[in-house]
């Protein structure tokens, strides 16, 4: 796990745009790539992995001189975040298991773990409200950050929104 800095263009003294802060590499053919995306005023952290066909596929006999195509499973969606990650774990053999990132609002108050599997290829999201029961939803890597942003579950627009019979739950946080 590391700590680095995505901060503002104007607030960090940065180039707007994207930028790659760390990559990691296991040995077996798994990527991982940790990118900034800055803006004047805020940023973003873009966790992403390369989408690598496997040995037996059509894809796997693609020219290896191209490059590989990344998809993002995670990230921070809160302006000024709190964030941990990319945390990753590995099997026996010393190749990438699993790669976590949690992301939190400035007040805690809502909570995205995301968790990639490498052998399901699948990333699940996990959302924690406070005074709401989690909610978990299972999406394949999606190819931008945009589209994670769209695929996030709301746990206080389902169940625990709906406090009253009828009627939907004033107290609870929006999304």
């Amino acid at each position: 796990m590391i700590r680095l800095s995505c901060k503002g263009a104007i607030l960090g003294l940065q180039k707007l745009g994207d930028q790659r802060l760390a990559s990691y590499r296991d040995g077996h053919g798994h990527d991982i790539e940790l990118w900034c995306t800055r803006r004047v005023f805020d940023s973003q952290f873009d966790l992403r992995v390369a989408m690598v066909a496997s040995a037996g596929s059509a894809q796997g006999r693609q020219d290896p001189a191209a490059p590989t195509p990344m998809r993002t499973v995670g990230g921070c969606f809160f302006d000024n975040g709190d964030n941990q990650g990319p945390i990753i774990a590995g099997n026996p053999d010393g190749s990438y298991a699993r790669v976590a990132w949690i992301t939190q609002d400035p007040t805690h108050r809502r909570t995205y773990r995301f968790n990639y599997d490498f052998a399901t290829r699948q990333v699940t999201i996990t959302a924690t409200v406070s005074g709401c029961a989690p909610v978990t939803k299972v999406v394949a890597p999606q190819p931008s950050y945009a589209r994670m942003a769209d695929a996030l579950p709301h746990p206080e627009s389902q169940a625990c929104a709906l406090g009253v019979p009828g009627g939907l739950n004033p107290t609870a946080p929006s999304p």
